[in-house]
């Protein structure tokens, strides 16, 4: 088993804790990891963190007075697990060393799945809060005798029971790790993921989540906790192991997507390299390539992202992690269309040839990552996309039809926009597209930048069949061609 690079030593016959490289450390050496809020940067006082200067003190004593509560609390948590070592992002990750940083962040998913546990500091809202301080109930918990037949004798024991009424209004115990701010965090996403076994620590109780089962501190059975569970890697089978079907894998994307995409990041340049572990799981699973936050394996339906119309905050990243066409260059909640298809589709076929995909260099710099294709170039009358009545005007608010999607809050469309047809399915025999709305890039021809999703059926496309690049027809006007184009 892989070791992180380094590993804070909670040796408890000293008061203090010290940071050690691992390389002298046997392989299957077990260590917890922590998983936690840092905190609002422009409010959270400073705390320890390594740095370059004082990476060496860091490694031959540090005052457990001088850390963080958040990090006191999961020193004490590891020395109670019988365990030695933890690993603490901010301690075992030199801040102020890119290389480190470079070296280490693409370590995430092993750093995580190998931790025997990860110390999860729910109710914490930053380092300096801690979580193992809580409030104790007014009422306390009876103590209830039981008697269980086992082997042709019985087992006994005693359980506790805690009164979870106040004032009248049931409260839900589960509320506080899924409606925790850790929760809402982008980095915590892969976190809770990737680990084997998590303890929370919330503001009323314990929870263990581990990939087979849940468990309480109030003695509630697995299954009993309606625990918001993670999109895992391929769900799990009965005996809670993940499936390693590539379908199965895909189709867990997509919701790890949209569930990740809905939470924050304090650096929008983490967009990809917080999810780089997932990534890397379900590429070791399947063998697929992931280029910007999209499978080639799958990349017709990974391009057919879309912004949800009432988002207020949609818009593309300053510094966008991608190019146009990647979910991974805006910000906002992404919806999925492959999770939003009719049931019972009959077949699915790409509309276009994918020539060349560009590496994403990052940060990202324009025109890596490029997408060059052969396909069609549907020209796009600026006030109507079809003839049939209620069908899309580009000059109403037409989000509200489903379908036409724009990616920003407010865009001005020219005479020269096209949309490029990217999937063909068929329910019952009626057939719909997908299509991608594009917009020229100045100065360079044919060259294009994505403005938006178009859905629509056969019916309501232009007349005029045209053959595409695979080999489908499609009614679209006679003043389509299929040309070689680039998307930036």
């Amino acid at each position: 088993m892989d070791l992180p690079s380094r590993l804070i030593d909670v040796d408890s016959r000293g008061k203090g804790v010290k940071l050690v490289n691992t390389d002298d450390l046997p392989a299957g050496t077990s260590y917890a990891a922590l998983s936690h809020v840092w905190g609002n940067p422009q409010t959270t006082p400073p705390f320890l963190v390594t740095t370059s200067s004082n990476l060496s003190p860091m490694m031959e004593m540090v005052q457990l007075e001088s850390l963080p509560q958040t990090f006191q609390d999961a020193v004490e948590v590891t020395r109670a697990l019988d365990l030695r070592y933890i690993w603490i992002d901010s301690l075992c990750i030199v801040q102020d060393s890119s290389e480190d940083w470079k070296h280490e962040a693409p370590r995430m998913a092993k750093i995580y799945s190998n931790a025997y546990v990860t110390i999860v500091g729910t109710s914490a809202t930053s380092a300096h809060d801690g979580f193992l301080k809580r409030a104790v109930p007014n009422i306390p918990p009876a103590r209830v005798p039981y008697s269980i037949p086992s082997r042709g004798s019985f087992e006994t024991g005693f359980c506790y029971m805690q009164a979870k009424y106040s004032s009248c209004l049931y409260h839900e115990p589960s509320m506080d790790l899924e409606g925790a701010l850790w929760n809402t965090r982008g980095w915590t996403f892969q976190e809770r993921i990737l680990s084997r076994r998590l303890v929370h620590f919330t503001k009323s109780l314990v929870f263990v989540e581990c990939w087979s089962a849940d468990w309480s501190e109030d003695n509630r059975v697995p299954g009993s906790l309606h625990i918001n569970r993670m999109p895992w890697l391929g769900g799990r089978s009965s005996s809670g192991e993940c499936s390693e079907d590539p379908a199965d894998l895909l189709r867990s994307w997509y919701n790890i997507v949209e569930a990740y995409t809905r939470r924050s990041l304090t650096v929008e340049k983490d967009k990809l390299v917080a999810l780089a572990g997932v990534i890397e799981r379900i590429s070791k699973m399947t063998g697929f390539t992931n280029v910007a936050g999209l499978w080639i394996d799958d990349f017709a339906d990974g391009l057919l992202w879309y912004m949800p119309s009432k988002e207020l905050r949609r818009r593309r990243l300053e510094h966008p992690q991608g190019p146009s066409w990647s979910w991974a260059s805006w910000d906002g909640p992404i919806y999925c269309r492959p999770n939003f298809y009719t049931s019972g589709i009959e077949s699915k076929e790409a509309c276009f040839e994918i020539l060349q995909i560009g590496s994403v260099q990052s940060p990202f710099i324009p025109d890596s990552g490029h997408l060059r294709v052969r396909g069609l170039l549907v020209p796009v009358n600026r006030t109507i996309l079809s003839l049939k009545p209620g069908s899309v005007s580009l000059d109403m608010n037409c989000d509200e039809s489903g379908l036409l999607y724009h990616d920003t809050i407010s865009d001005e469309f020219d005479e020269k926009l096209v949309a490029f047809p990217v999937l063909h399915y068929t329910v019952e025999g009626k057939g719909a597209y997908e299509l991608l709305l594009l917009s020229p890039v100045p100065g360079r021809s044919l060259h294009f930048r994505r403005k938006g999703l178009v859905t629509t059926s056969e019916e309501d496309a232009w007349p005029g069949p045209l053959e595409t690049p695979l080999g489908s027809l499609l009614s679209f006007p006679a003043t389509s061609s299929i040309l070689e184009f680039t998307i930036i």
